[in-house]
C-alpha cells in the first residue's frame, strides 16, 4: 500500500487545496520513485502497478552501512576510529557481489580499528573478513578442517564469490506485491 510509505505532509501554514492536492502528489511521486515502485518511462494513465521485487536484504546492507558510515573518531570511547567512506564503499563492493553469488545477507559490524568486519555462518562453515581502505583480512573455517587465512587481499576474485556461496547455503529472496490505490496517478515522463 502507498500510503505505507508516503510521509505524512507537514505545512507550516494552510494552503488553498489545489495547491496542497499538488504537493501531496509530487510528494507521493517523490516517495514511489525513492522506493523504487516507478521507472523511468512509465506513462501517466498507463495503469496500476501490480507488483514489484524488493531485495530486502540488499536493503537491509545499504541501510547498515549507511549508519556505520555516519560514525566518527571516538564512535566507542576516545580510541575508536571512525569509518571512512573509502571503507563503507569497499564493504558494499564485496557484500554486493557476495549477495550476487548467492550468499546470504552478512553480520556487518564495525570495528574500533576503522574497518568494517562482515561475516557469514552456517552449521559447517563459517567466514570472516575484515575489510579496511586498501586491504582485507579474515578466514575461512569450514567443519573438520583448519581455518583458511585471508591475509593482504586487495579484492575477492569472482570466481571466489561462486565457491564461498557454495561452501555457505543459498539467500531466500522475498517478492512482495503492492497494489496501487484507486485514482494514485501513475509516474509520468517528467518524474
Amino acid at each position: 500500500m502507498i500510503g505505507l510509505i508516503t510521509p505524512p505532509l507537514q505545512m507550516s501554514r494552510p494552503l488553498n487545496r489545489a495547491v496542497a492536492e499538488e504537493v501531496q502528489h509530487i510528494n507521493m511521486k517523490s516517495c514511489m520513485l525513492h522506493a523504487g515502485i516507478c521507472y523511468p518511462g512509465r506513462e501517466r494513465g498507463s495503469g496500476p502497478i501490480s507488483s514489484i521485487s524488493v531485495d530486502v536484504e540488499r536493503l537491509s546492507v545499504l541501510s547498515t552501512l549507511a549508519s556505520i558510515g555516519k560514525l566518527e573518531d571516538g564512535w566507542y570511547g576516545n580510541d575508536s576510529v571512525g569509518i571512512s567512506p573509502i571503507v563503507v564503499e569497499r564493504a558494499k563492493s564485496v557484500i554486493e557481489n557476495s549477495l550476487q553469488a548467492g550468499l546470504p545477507k552478512p553480520d556487518i559490524t564495525p570495528t574500533l580499528h576503522g574497518t568494517i568486519s562482515v561475516e557469514w555462518e552456517s552449521r559447517n562453515a563459517s567466514i570472516y573478513l575484515e575489510i579496511g581502505r586498501t586491504k582485507m583480512n579474515g578466514f575461512l573455517r569450514t567443519e573438520g578442517n583448519e581455518p583458511t587465512l585471508i591475509s593482504d587481499v586487495a579484492v575477492i576474485p569472482d570466481a571466489l564469490y561462486a565457491d564461498l556461496s557454495s561452501i555457505i547455503s543459498p539467500r531466500n529472496t522475498v517478492s512482495i506485491a503492492l497494489q496501487t490505490p484507486a485514482g494514485v496517478p501513475a509516474c509520468s515522463k517528467a518524474a
